[in-house]
Formats: structure tokens, C-alpha cells, sequence
């Protein structure tokens, strides 16, 4: 690795195929440099501690989200009957699903139920394979997704108060829902 004449690309596909299987590393290959186009051509620099909002409009945009599921959807089903392997493909598409849940907080949630399962997708294969923390802040998956469920995916039913007329000495006033976040 300390030959700054190595070829990288070369590198990379060797490790992606080692690690990844044959039939997986096309796909994570591709991957990869779309990412790292979209994010050249976003013309926004890289940051150590940025989220996944910082590149919502940019490298991490629903167009790009979507081609990068596609492409993790094809590398689970080339290795298919591999265990190893697909856990490893599962395992690196973690961040791609952490980014899906960190932009969904910015939208608008037209649908609680398919946040859910994004949420306990998340949160299940990160306990399947080891990962316990988020960042170096040692914000762990555990409390995250409680958090992220907490704040997200609050009851949608509506409050049998809402409405109802209160009465405060001799005056009457109705209850209005409020946001109070």
C-alpha cells in the first residue's frame, strides 16, 4: 500500500472481489464510484462529521439513494446461497439504510409504517453483525433507534382531548392541536 505507484482501481476490485465474492463486486464496485462521482460532481466537499443531510441534495439525493439500492439489491442476490457473503454485503449496506432514516427526518413522514420497518431493518442487522456504535462520540444503535422512534414515529392517532370544550372557572375554551417540537 505504500506504493504511490500501485495501480488503486486494480487494488480495490482485488479487495471487493476477495472480500465480497465474484459475483458481488461489480455491483459494490459500482457502487462505490457512483458514489464517489456524485459526490465529486456535487461540488461539496467531504467532511469527517457531516450527516447525511449535509449531501441530501447532493451524492446522498433520491435518485442516487435509489441506484444505490438497486445496486446492493443485485449484490445480495449474486451471492445469494453465500452466508458469508451476504452478510458482508448486508453489513456495508448499513450506511446507505442510516442515511435513508437520517434524511426521512428532514420530509415530510407520508408513511410510518415503511419508516418503521427502514428503523428496525437498521436496527436488526446492525446487532446482527456487531455494530453497536454510531461515531467516535460513542452514540450507540440501541439508543439511536429509540431516539429516531421516539421523535419520528410518534402515534399517529389523534387525542380524544382535541376539541373537547375545557372549562376554566366560568369560561369554556376548546383544545386546538399544537406542535410543541
Amino acid at each position: 500500500m505504500w506504493n504511490v505507484y500501485a495501480d488503486v482501481d486494480s487494488i480495490m476490485q482485488t479487495f471487493l472481489n476477495e472480500y465480497y465474492g465474484e459475483s458481488a463486486a461489480p455491483y459494490l464496485y459500482q457502487y462505490i464510484k457512483l458514489r464517489e462521482g456524485a459526490l465529486m460532481g456535487s461540488k461539496k466537499s467531504l467532511w469527517i462529521y457531516d450527516t447525511p443531510i449535509t449531501h441530501k441534495d447532493g451524492m446522498l439525493n433520491k435518485i442516487m439513494i435509489k441506484r444505490y439500492k438497486e445496486l446492493f439489491d443485485k449484490a445480495e442476490q449474486a451471492v445469494g446461497a453465500n452466508q458469508t457473503f451476504l452478510d458482508r454485503v448486508r453489513e456495508a449496506r448499513l450506511p446507505v439504510i442510516y442515511a435513508e432514516l437520517e434524511i426521512a427526518r428532514t420530509e415530510p413522514i407520508k408513511d410510518n409504517t415503511e419508516l418503521k420497518e427502514l428503523l428496525d431493518l437498521f436496527k436488526n442487522r446492525a446487532y446482527d453483525y456487531k455494530v453497536t456504535t454510531l461515531n467516535e462520540r460513542r452514540n450507540t444503535v440501541e439508543e439511536y433507534c429509540e431516539l429516531y422512534a421516539q421523535r419520528n414515529l410518534a402515534d399517529t392517532r389523534e387525542s380524544l382531548a382535541i376539541g373537547c370544550p375545557i372549562t376554566l372557572g366560568d369560561r369554556k375554551i376548546s383544545c386546538q392541536p399544537i406542535c410543541i417540537y
